[in-house]
């Protein structure tokens, strides 16, 4: 009898914890501006997000690494209609511009990851692009490492 109790208050407390009407986050990652799925230099994505809590923050992952945060408050007039009650639903949008010189070129996985107030975390569905920026245009990257002091350079030489 005891057990019981004590599992029933435990239940119950959990249940208090965690609101009935809590829900994930949700939205939609709408990709490259005007379609596609390829480019080069600075692509603008779009996409848009609500949560009942409100949204804190759309980072925008390229294979799975941070490539930056969205910025947000853009206005989506059909998305505002569609969802009226919810907090930010005025300006439910979000905006950024991915530069792919950071990537080689090929496929990459992008997606968005929303971040609602109270700190629930969502991946919006991903989508593929195909980078393809001219070999010229691409920044170099990456860093060169200072040899140790009083290290020793092995190998042929020619300071000519």
């Amino acid at each position: 009898m005891k057990r019981t109790v004590i599992l029933s208050v435990v239940a119950v407390a959990l249940l208090a914890a965690v609101p009935v009407w809590a829900a994930p986050p949700f939205g939609s990652f709408g990709g490259i501006v005007g379609g596609g799925n390829s480019g080069a230099g600075l692509l603008p994505l779009h996409g848009w997000a609500l949560d009942d809590d409100g949204i804190l923050a759309v980072d925008i992952l390229v294979d799975g690494r941070v490539a930056g945060r969205a910025s947000l408050k853009r206005a989506r007039a059909g998305v505002t209609a569609r969802f009226p009650g919810f907090p930010d639903s005025a300006l439910p949008g979000f905006a950024f511009e991915l530069d792919t010189t950071r990537y080689l070129n090929g496929l990459h996985t992008v997606t968005a990851r929303v971040k609602s107030k109270s700190g629930e975390v969502v991946n919006l569905q991903s989508r593929t692009f195909q980078f393809h920026n001219l070999e010229h245009s691409l920044l170099p990257f990456g860093h060169i490492e200072a040899p140790a002091r009083q290290a020793e350079l092995r190998g042929k030489c020619n300071l000519a």
